[in-house]
């Protein structure tokens, strides 16, 4: 959970209004990806980013989920490629590694109810960095985003089955 976080996901979330039932998604060590843990008997779940307190929501209010992957960004030009260098390096290395068949980055973006805003967005990031389509690292990593995909669908199944059956898009 961090750096020097825990590894005992129960030591953080247990409380009077939450207990851990199950772990949706454990992050690797040393990371900064985010814990996302259930409280079944309850109907809640909640994600708690490293130093961040966590964020519980109820089950009714997941109403999508989706991974989505990071695109470049439009390139311009030949002409003006020693401009563009000059003026964003990091853009113009995303372009040419999206060019030789690397993921720029892959979330799984939350559609959670929100009070007064309506919906708000809460994404997940699996990988932040450049990694080749064709690795291992890839493969794994492009996996965990299915499971929490799939995790995530069956709260959103159990939160429209308590809230009596109302459609949710996924």
């Amino acid at each position: 959970m961090g750096l020097f976080g825990h590894k005992d996901p129960q030591k953080v979330f247990n409380g009077p209004e939450f207990t851990v039932t199950s772990v949706l998604f454990e992050p690797p060590r040393l990371s900064m990806l985010p814990w996302v843990v259930e409280d079944a008997s309850r109907g809640l779940w909640a994600v708690r980013f490293p130093g961040c307190e966590p964020a519980v929501f109820c089950d009714a209010d997941l109403l999508a989920c989706q991974i989505v992957e990071r695109a470049p960004e439009p390139e311009g030009n030949n002409r003006d490629l020693a401009a563009r260098i000059m003026a964003n390096p990091a853009a113009v290395s995303r372009a040419n590694a999206a060019e030789k068949g690397c993921c720029l980055g892959l979330s799984v973006v939350l559609a959670v109810r929100s009070g007064a805003e309506g919906v708000a967005r809460l994404e997940i990031p699996i990988i932040t960095r450049e990694v080749s389509r064709d690795s291992l690292a890839f493969k794994s990593l492009s996996g965990y985003a299915e499971e929490l995909k799939g995790s995530m669908g069956a709260v959103i199944a159990r939160g429209a089955a308590k809230s009596g059956g109302a459609e949710r898009k996924e």
